[in-house]
């Protein structure tokens, strides 16, 4: 998201795709606050108390930048810098105050920077390496695409994509969305995300799918190739209308097709969503454990009620 949206799936409790491009900071950083290691090329910056996070960010960074690179077909990222960030309000003067409460990770292509919550500020369970890994595959986009611009549900799509971000919590919230009309129209996704935690999940959630659908439509095996495609055609647009001979409107269009089709309830009941499916029949077999739990309570309403009856007849007076 940029800093006027208020990133993750992410995972747990909100989507782990919490991962942002930001626009230029009025604030220079200063190295010589923290501590530093190098790893895949990139310097992790972080105060004492934060040694073990950076170790294990260094880790991921040297596990999957190879991989990174290779897939975006860039030789590597430059100097970039990962700052973990010991308090909210570090993290809130990192970003400018770009990113919400729930937010744990920012990626600000034009300082070459990515700022992350200490894992020991975050108040859920923290699946730190899809985080760096989805700050770094913004970093690479931005990379690839240098200045063609592309909408903001893309670059989150890739990203998360990239980083594996998807989780059933996710398919639970698309299938809802579709089945109740509450799909968010992807043209209010192109700049802007969501403020609300449960209005982003849904948002991330549909960037992963429309991303899935464009690259499964123009048959681009990872998605750095797509990236790559919208950068040789020079925007977004001139990629849509050179590889799927479709304008922005007609894709939109298009997308949400696929998003009814795949998690409409007609998918559900056939049983060709294996993950949908088993979710609908946790839910049919919970609201019949309802109600059979509430026409057993009656039934023993309805004992005592005879047995009370009995016993004021025979004159006990006697009360449990």
């Amino acid at each position: 998201m940029n800093r006027r949206s208020h990133s993750g799936l992410i995972p747990g409790r909100v989507l782990v795709a919490l991962l942002l491009i930001l626009g230029a900071a009025s604030a220079a950083v200063d190295e010589e606050r923290w501590e530093k290691v190098r790893a895949g090329g990139v310097i992790v910056l972080f105060s004492e108390a934060d040694a073990r996070g950076a170790a294990r960010a260094g880790k991921i960074i040297d596990a999957t930048m190879q991989q990174l690179l290779e897939d975006m077909s860039l030789e590597g990222l430059g100097p970039v810098r990962v700052i973990i960030a010991e308090s909210d309000e570090e993290f809130a003067e990192l970003t400018d105050g770009g990113v919400p409460d729930w937010g744990v990770g920012c990626a600000i292509a034009n300082r070459d920077l990515i700022v992350l919550k200490s894992p020991r500020i975050v108040t859920y369970p923290l699946q730190m390496e899809k985080v760096v890994v989805h700050e770094l595959a913004h970093i690479a986009t931005a990379r690839v695409l240098g200045s063609v611009r592309v909408p903001r549900w893309f670059d989150e799509g890739v990203a998360m994509t990239v980083a594996g971000q998807w989780r059933l919590s996710q398919s639970s919230a698309m299938a809802s969305a579709v089945l109740f009309n509450r799909l968010i129209p992807l043209a209010e996704l192109e700049g802007r995300f969501p403020e609300g935690i449960q209005e982003a999940r849904l948002a991330y959630a549909e960037s992963f799918r429309a991303v899935e659908f464009l690259r499964s439509a123009t048959e681009h095996e990872h998605v750095g190739g797509l990236v790559n495609a919208v950068r040789v055609a020079g925007s977004f647009d001139a990629a849509l209308d050179g590889r799927m001979g479709m304008t922005r409107a007609g894709f939109y269009a298009a997308a949400d097709e696929f998003f009814e089709e795949r998690f409409g309830i007609g998918l559900l009941l056939t049983g060709w969503n294996p993950v949908l499916l088993a979710a609908g029949l946790l839910a049919v077999l919970a609201a019949v454990l309802r109600v059979r739990g509430r026409r057993r309570k009656l039934r023993e309403w309805e004992r005592e009620e005879r047995v009370g009856t009995r016993v004021e007849r025979r004159g006990n007076r006697s009360w449990q």
